[in-house]
């Protein structure tokens, strides 16, 4: 993936690297602005190349800037180079990941995560129908995931995946900063916690404190109304 290859392109290139951005700005000289937010996103980092500089490689936070437009008039030269997949090949030795037809995680536009305050894997099924209304994606908090309730390739978080969707649903979340750090860029959150101090709600946009398996049901129920 592009957090592999990228170190070694700018390696073999001899350009600066600039990882995980999460926006790109205009500046006096031509030169781009870098928006990076490390330190689970504690703080706002604006990084630019050295005055000079050609060429620079650059990974951007997956759904963090919205795709332009295709223009035809534009054109690249692309060069083929062969590779020996004998000597790239990583060793592995097993993988298991659970079949599913909902959108991936990384990609999906709505994601409906669970955390502790499901109490146990048979809480996922609500969170389950309310993605199925939306067509969304399931993730969880690590807390779920340490105890067992569901698979690690649903959690979110910094030991987990990053993800950054249109609207962000915690359900049962505390919101601690290593779940922050994998959905602070997620373009609405809406929490629901019956913790009222929850820190989750400080990353909501809209909170609501309740019980989730009486306000799940509901929501989901208002969705299926104005279908």
């Amino acid at each position: 993936e592009a957090r592999a290859a990228a170190p070694a392109l700018a390696q073999a290139i001899g350009a600066p690297l600039f990882s995980d951005v999460v926006g790109i700005e205009a500046a006096s000289g031509g030169a781009p602005v870098f928006v990076r937010e490390p330190y689970t996103a504690k703080v706002v980092e604006r990084v630019q190349a050295a005055p000079g500089t050609a060429t620079v490689v650059a990974t951007v936070r997956r759904s963090a800037l919205a795709p332009a437009e295709a223009d035809g008039s534009r054109t690249a030269e692309v060069v083929r180079v062969p590779a020996d997949a004998t000597a790239l090949a990583r060793s592995i030795a097993e993988v298991v990941r659970a079949a599913s037809d909902r959108v991936d995680l990384t990609e999906a536009d709505v994601v409906v995560s669970g955390g502790r305050g499901l109490g146990g894997p048979e809480g996922f099924a609500v969170i389950e129908a309310l993605a199925d209304a939306l067509g969304a994606a399931i993730g969880a908090s690590r807390p779920a995931v340490d105890n067992g309730w569901i698979d690690i390739q649903y959690q979110v978080g910094q030991t987990g995946k990053t993800v950054a969707p249109a609207l962000y649903i915690a359900c049962g979340i505390s919101g601690s900063i290593q779940h922050a750090a994998g959905m602070a860029a997620s373009k609405c959150v809406v929490a629901i916690n019956k913790d009222p101090e929850a820190e989750i709600f400080a990353l909501a946009d809209y909170g609501i404190v309740a019980d989730l398996f009486e306000a799940v049901p509901l929501l989901q129920a208002e969705l299926a109304r104005r279908a």
